[in-house]
């Protein structure tokens, strides 16, 4: 039964080239586009897989160098840290 169904479909490929060329091609552009979406969308999604702790990558917070969490003053120890003596540092 498959040996007829494939009889038929190569001679109607050759009786009507253009419109065969036409299916054949939309099909392939069709599932072309599915695949690049589908990669993008992994892509993207592999972003929010690769982030622990709820936390953007690379940022983090730390204390002053000496481990004090602050001065008497209100500011950190150099004077440029927040009042609460965290410092944020991009890592590399």
């Amino acid at each position: 039964m498959f040996r007829n169904y494939w009889k038929i479909a190569v001679r109607q490929l050759g009786k009507q080239k253009f419109y065969s060329f036409i299916k054949i091609g939309g099909f392939a552009l069709g599932i072309a586009t599915c695949l690049l979406i589908t990669l993008y969308i992994r892509f993207e999604l592999s972003f929010d897989r690769r982030i622990r702790g709820g936390g953007f990558p690379g940022v983090g917070d730390c204390t002053a160098d000496d481990g004090n969490a602050g001065g008497a003053g209100g500011e950190g120890q150099s004077g440029r840290e927040p009042p609460d003596g965290r410092v944020t540092r991009i890592t590399g």
